[in-house]
C-alpha cells in the first residue's frame, strides 16, 4: 500500500500530499498528528500512579472493586436478556458506565464480556453502548494501542484470526457512530485504515461510513485511488456507494 499521511486539516483545505513508504508504514500511529497525547497522556499517567495507598485510597479501591462487580453483573444480565428486554438493560449499563469512577476499566469489562459471551450480537451490543461514549472509546484505544502495533505488522505477513481485532472493531464502529466532531473522529479512523492489519482496515472503512458526510466521502475516494489491496478498495467502494446513494 502507498500510505497517505493526511490530517483532517489537509482534507478540509484540499492540500492532500502523497507520502510513499514502500509498504513499510511507520508504527507511531500518527502520534504527531492525532489528539492521542494530552489530555489522554495525562490521563494515562494518572492511571499508572504507583504511590502507596492511604486508608482513604484503599477504601476507594474496595469500593471500585465492588462497583466493577456490579457492573460486570449488569453486562452479563444484558447479554443474557431476551431481545424484548434488551433496551432496558442497555440503558442500565450505559448509566452505570456514565457514573463509573473507573470508566476505562468498565469499558474493558463491557468489551470482554460482549466479545467472549455475547454471541453473534455481542459486538453490536457493545457498539450500541459505546457510541454514546466516543471520547472514552478513544481513550481506551490509546490504552491498548501499544500492545497491538507490532501485532498488526505481523498479521500483514501472517494473517490469522485474533479476538483483539473484534475489540478494535467495537471501538472503531463506536467512534464512527458517536456524536464527536468529525475532526475528533478523523485521526483514529484514517490512521487505522492506513496502519492496521486487514481486519482493522476493513472495520475502519465501515466506521468511516458510519461517520458519513463530505469528509468520509473524500477519505474513501482517497483510499480507492491509492490502495493496492483489491479487497480494501472493494470495501471502500461499497461503503462509498452507500453514502452517495
Amino acid at each position: 500500500m502507498t500510505a497517505l499521511r493526511v490530517s483532517y486539516d489537509q482534507f478540509e483545505t484540499g492540500s492532500i500530499r502523497r507520502a510513499a513508504t514502500s509498504g513499510n508504514r511507520d508504527r507511531n500511529f500518527g502520534m504527531d498528528v492525532l489528539p492521542f497525547n494530552p489530555p489522554y497522556g495525562a490521563y494515562e499517567a494518572l492511571s499508572r500512579n504507583t504511590q502507596p495507598q492511604t486508608d482513604a485510597s484503599a477504601a476507594s479501591t474496595r469500593t471500585g472493586i465492588l462497583d466493577s462487580t456490579f457492573f460486570k453483573q449488569a453486562v452479563e444480565d444484558m447479554i443474557r436478556s431476551p431481545i424484548r428486554d434488551r433496551a432496558t438493560h442497555l440503558d442500565r449499563v450505559s448509566k452505570e458506565l456514565a457514573d463509573s469512577d473507573a470508566p476505562l476499566e468498565a469499558i474493558e469489562t463491557l468489551i470482554q464480556e460482549c466479545v467472549q459471551r455475547g454471541g453473534t450480537d455481542g459486538l453490536d451490543i457493545a457498539v450500541d453502548i459505546l457510541c454514546s461514549f466516543g471520547d472514552l472509546a478513544i481513550k481506551y484505544a490509546v490504552r491498548i494501542l501499544p500492545g497491538d502495533i507490532s501485532r498488526w505488522d505481523a498479521a500483514r505477513e501472517f494473517p490469522r484470526f485474533d479476538r483483539k481485532d473484534e475489540v478494535w472493531y467495537i471501538l472503531l464502529r463506536a467512534v464512527g457512530r458517536s456524536n464527536l466532531s468529525v475532526n475528533r473522529k478523523f485521526p483514529m479512523l484514517s490512521d487505522c485504515v492506513a496502519k492496521g492489519n486487514e481486519s482493522i482496515r476493513l472495520a475502519s472503512i465501515q466506521a468511516i461510513g458510519d461517520m458519513g458526510g463530505p469528509t468520509a466521502v473524500r477519505l474513501l475516494k482517497h483510499v480507492i485511488e491509492n490502495e493496492v489491496d483489491a479487497d480494501i478498495r472493494e470495501a471502500a467502494s461499497e461503503v462509498l456507494d452507500d453514502l452517495e446513494a
